[in-house]
């Protein structure tokens, strides 16, 4: 079975994913990121064998290993807390480190490996963004900052999508340079935007799915059906 953890309500880009993975791939069950603080029943062990973590539905179905073999990663926000005034950081602190130790479980299995600076996968500040994409070959913008801060960037006018050793809306001779950086950054989705030069403007971990279209859809099933059987090994 496979699983996409995402808030379709604020994520419609995820939502469409979600319909094309169910017609591909059969049952998908949808969780919202919500669900990985507030719902009924939480379990972590850790030891030295290393660490299991299951999270009961409300319909009473456990989501984690191995019944969910493959996960589409999509948090954007940690879990939020029911907990409020002087309590509310620390709740929201805790539930981020429970998210996180959920999401690890699924090893190979996960799409977009949860990080300390991004639950969908690690993000990064502009400036580490062209590097990235200038160290991966692709060319950017310049970061310049001055006395004022930083300078503006130039406006985005495409969006690609990388989806592991894919690439949509990536001009043909810069394919293996946007690869590339997807591997660079430890993902295996990445957004990137550029400008009317055709250079990189930005990045993100959380790309618009759509930009691939059904032939996307087609690449995130497989995908999502090789770290299956990856992650069964």
């Amino acid at each position: 079975m496979f699983g996409v953890i995402c808030d379709p309500a604020a994520d419609p880009a995820a939502a469409w994913a979600l319909d094309r993975l169910r017609r591909r791939l059969g049952e998908v069950v949808l969780v919202h990121p919500d669900l990985l603080g507030l719902a009924p029943r939480f379990s972590l062990r850790l030891d030295d064998e290393g660490q299991e973590a299951a999270l009961t539905l409300p319909d009473g179905r456990l989501f984690g290993p191995p019944g969910i073999r493959a996960v589409l990663n999509r948090v954007a926000q940690p879990p939020r807390a029911l907990l409020g005034g002087a309590d509310a950081d620390y709740a929201a602190e805790e539930l981020s480190a429970a998210a996180v130790a959920l999401l690890a479980t699924f090893g190979r299995g996960i799409i977009n490996a949860p990080h300390p600076a991004g639950l969908a996968g690690r993000d990064r500040s502009s400036a580490e963004w062209l590097h990235l994409a200038a160290l991966a070959g692709l060319p950017a913008v310049p970061w310049r900052i001055g006395p004022g801060g930083q300078a503006p960037l130039p406006p985005a006018a495409t969006g690609a999508l990388v989806i592991g050793s894919v690439a949509f809306g990536v001009p043909r001779p810069l394919i293996r340079a946007a690869v590339a950086m997807t591997d660079l950054a430890g993902l295996d989705l990445l957004g990137l935007t550029f400008d009317a030069m055709g250079r990189v403007v930005g990045a993100t971990p959380l790309p618009d799915l759509q930009i691939g279209g059904e032939a996307g859809a087609d690449v995130l099933a497989a995908l999502l059906r090789a770290r299956a059987a990856e992650a069964s090994q």
